[in-house]
């Protein structure tokens, strides 16, 4: 899991980044809600096999991990 914080999460940034696969982004920057991942970066994203998570979708995940125990 790495955590960012950045305005928006862009394609280039996600490229710098270098994830390994199966890895989960998460940027904490909400200042722009769902803004702070560009489309491209999912499209990308979606190609590499890694989770982008804005703060609110981690919320969800986390409550999601926890309800499952």
């Amino acid at each position: 899991m790495i955590f960012i914080y950045t305005y928006c999460l862009s394609c280039m940034e996600l490229k710098e980044l270098l994830p390994e696969e199966n890895s989960i982004i998460v940027n904490l920057h909400n200042w722009n809600g769902e803004g702070c991942i560009s489309k491209e970066a999912y499209n990308l994203a979606k190609l590499m096999n890694i989770k982008l998570l804005t703060i609110e979708d981690f919320y969800g995940y986390i409550n999601e991990i926890r309800s499952k125990r």
